[in-house]
C-alpha cells in the first residue's frame, strides 16, 4: 500500500515568513543570506555592548564575519566563561530585562549561570513554540505540560493560546502538591483525568516511568494523539516503547536555556531536528581541534543567538554531541536539520553516552 508522505514541517512557512519570502520554504541559500546578515548584527551588538565580548572579539575585523566560513575564526563562548560571571554579557540596561534565569552548571559543582531576555527575546521564543506546536497540535486541543521548569510551562500555555489550543500545567510543573503526588503515577493519572489532554509535553526521565506503568498506560492510550517529549535527549528505545504502549507518535525537541529554551523540533517524518534557523546560528565543532565538521560528522554543537538583545552568545559550545543531517527531508523541506543529541563530551573531549531516558540537561 502506498503511504503519503509525512506532512511538511510548519516550521518551513514559519521561517519564509520570517525571511520576508513567499512560499512553503526558503531555500538553503535563503538561509545562508539571513545568517550572514543577522550574524554580521549580532557580533556588532556584542562588541558595542558587552565588556566581555569586546575583550574577546578585539582580533577580528570590525565587519567579522564577511562570509559564513569565518566564523571558523572566532573564538568559541565557554560555559565556564558565562557561569563566572553573566553581567559582562549583558547588553541592555536592567530595566530592559523581563527574565532572568538562573541555570545549574551541568556536571559540575561551579557556579551557576544565569541568563536574561528581553521582551523581544522572549516573544520570539512564543513565535517559535507557537508554530512548532502545530506539528501535531489542533486548535482546541487541551496540552498537559508536565515540565519541571514553571517559566517554560507558562511560555508554551502562552504560544498555544496564539492558535486556540490549552496548555495545562501538571505537577511538578506549575501547581501545588497534592495528595499523592509524591507517587507520581497517581499525579500523572489524576492530572490526565481532569485535563483530559490530547498532547502531552513532558521529559524522557518522567515518560520511562510512566510507560512502564500499567496504571499509566490505561490513562493514556487512546486519549493521546501525540507525545513531545524535551529536556534530556530520547533514546530510541524509549520513543519505541511509549509509542507501542500507549499507541501514538512521539516526537523530540531539542533546547537549551542558553538557546532561549527552543532550538528545534520533529517534524511527521520524525527524521530530526527542524532548526530554529530565523534565531540560532548552529554549527558541529570537532571538541578537540575546534575546526568545523562538515554534514553526517559527529561532534559538538556549537550555537550563535540571532536577533538576541539582552545577552547574545556567540559560538556558544554547548557540550551536546549530535550531527547535522544533509540531504532532504522526508517532508520535503530542503533545510538542514540536527541530528539525535548521542551524548556529551567529558573534559577530555570524549562522548558520555547518556543512560536510559537521556543525559543531565544542560
Amino acid at each position: 500500500m502506498r503511504r503519503d508522505p509525512p506532512a511538511r514541517s510548519p516550521l518551513d512557512p514559519w521561517l519564509a515568513a520570517r525571511l520576508g519570502l513567499a512560499g512553503e520554504g526558503p531555500s538553503p541559500r535563503d538561509v545562508a543570506q539571513h545568517h550572514l546578515a543577522a550574524l554580521q548584527d549580532a557580533f556588532a551588538l556584542a562588541r558595542d555592548k558587552s565588556p566581555f565580548y569586546r575583550d574577546k572579539l578585539a582580533l577580528l575585523p570590525d565587519d567579522f564575519p564577511r562570509r559564513l566560513k569565518d566564523m571558523a575564526d572566532c573564538p568559541c563562548t565557554l560555559p565556564e566563561e558565562l557561569a563566572r560571571d553573566h553581567r559582562p554579557f549583558v547588553c541592555v540596561p536592567l530595566g530592559d530585562v523581563e527574565h532572568m534565569v538562573t541555570l545549574a552548571t551541568s556536571g559540575t559543582s561551579g557556579p551557576a549561570k544565569r541568563l536574561a531576555f528581553t521582551a523581544a527575546d522572549l516573544a520570539a521564543t512564543l513565535d517559535f513554540f507557537h508554530h512548532g506546536m502545530t506539528t501535531f497540535t489542533a486548535p482546541g486541543d487541551t496540552v498537559l505540560i508536565l515540565l519541571p521548569a514553571p517559566r517554560v510551562a507558562e511560555l508554551l500555555s502562552t504560544a498555544l493560546a496564539r492558535f486556540g489550543a490549552r496548555g495545562v500545567a501538571g505537577f511538578p510543573a506549575a501547581r501545588a502538591p497534592q495528595d499523592g503526588d509524591r507517587d507520581p503515577v497517581t499525579a500523572f493519572c489524576r492530572d490526565m483525568a481532569q485535563a483530559r489532554p490530547r498532547v502531552l509535553v513532558i521529559g524522557p526521565g518522567l515518560l520511562e516511568g510512566f510507560a512502564r506503568d500499567p496504571d499509566a498506560c490505561d490513562a493514556a492510550r487512546g486519549r493521546l494523539r501525540a507525545v513531545l517529549t524535551s529536556g534530556e535527549p530520547l533514546s530510541p528505545d524509549l520513543r519505541q516503547l511509549a509509542q507501542r504502549r500507549w499507541g501514538c507518535p512521539v516526537f523530540d525537541h531539542y533546547g537549551l536555556t542558553e538557546s532561549g529554551f527552543g532550538g528545534g523540533v520533529e517534524c511527521a517524518a520524525q527524521a530530526g531536528y527542524h532548526l530554529r534557523e530565523a534565531d540560532l546560528y548552529v554549527e558541529i565543532l570537532d571538541p578537540a581541534s575546534g575546526a568545523v565538521l562538515p554534514e553526517g560528522q559527529t561532534g559538538e554543537v556549537v550555537m550563535t543567538t540571532l536577533g538576541r538583545r539582552a545577552m547574545p552568545l556567540l559560538r556558544y559550545r554547548t557540550g551536546d554531541a549530535a550531527v547535522l543531517l544533509p540531504g532532504p527531508c522526508p517532508c520535503g523541506s530542503q533545510l538542514r536539520r540536527l541530528g539525535p543529541v548521542t551524548g556529551r563530551y567529558d573534559r577530555q573531549n570524549r562522548i558520555r553516552v547518556p543512560k536510559k531516558g537521556g543525559v543531565d540537561a544542560p
